[in-house]
């Protein structure tokens, strides 16, 4: 989920079944002028979700500081979680 990502698309996703069903982890590649923190959130999504559009806007960049953008976002196991992260740090370098 990295293609014009937005607010809207992440909790849009809630509602596929591999999200509501097996999925238990957010991971969220914060993108800043000079590096990108991974972010893992787990289960309840939805009150997680709530606090990130209230300091976000819609296209994905920091209220505060459009500088910060989530560049991206994958819905995934506890299992999976190293993987994504070696993905999405390696998205982050192209």
């Amino acid at each position: 989920m990295e293609n014009n990502l937005t607010i809207t698309k992440i909790k849009n996703t809630l509602l596929h079944d591999y999200v509501e069903h097996i999925a238990n982890r957010l991971v969220l590649r914060v993108d800043k002028e000079t590096h990108s923190d991974i972010v893992v959130l787990q289960r309840p999504f939805e009150p997680k979700l709530a606090n990130i559009e209230a300091d976000y806007n819609e296209d994905c960049t920091l209220k505060g500081d459009p500088s910060v953008r989530i560049g991206a976002a994958h819905y995934t196991t506890r299992e999976n979680v190293p993987e994504v992260i070696k993905d999405l740090k390696q998205g982050s370098q192209n």
